[in-house]
């Protein structure tokens, strides 16, 4: 048996960390909502010790909710709407980082 880490405490909206994203299509239909975590420009991260700032919008989600997402998929984040820019970028722990652009 694998061992399959529980990802639903680093993405629970109740602590303030991640929101609750609706996931769409390309022609903008609803396919489903994510909770994720949502990084924009303005905010840096500490990562280990080093700042690393992030250059555009972007999500980290539990992989098996983005897995199918494609380029011109759509997010809406807090009332905002944002174009999915390539593919999610699965790092082998279940989390996968979706790059967005502003509608």
């Amino acid at each position: 048996m694998a061992f399959e880490e529980d990802l639903s405490q680093f993405f629970d909206t109740a602590d303030g960390f991640a929101v609750a994203a609706t996931i769409q299509n390309a022609t903008g239909t609803f396919v489903r909502t994510a909770d994720v975590i949502f990084n924009t420009p303005s905010q840096s991260l500490q990562i280990f010790s080093p700042e690393a700032m992030v250059n555009s919008p972007n999500v980290l989600a539990k992989s098996v909710d983005v897995q199918d997402v494609r380029d011109g998929w759509r997010m809406v984040i807090n009332s905002t709407t944002y174009r999915v820019s390539g593919a999610p970028e699965h790092d082998g722990t279940g989390v996968a980082t979706v790059q967005l652009k502003p509608l």
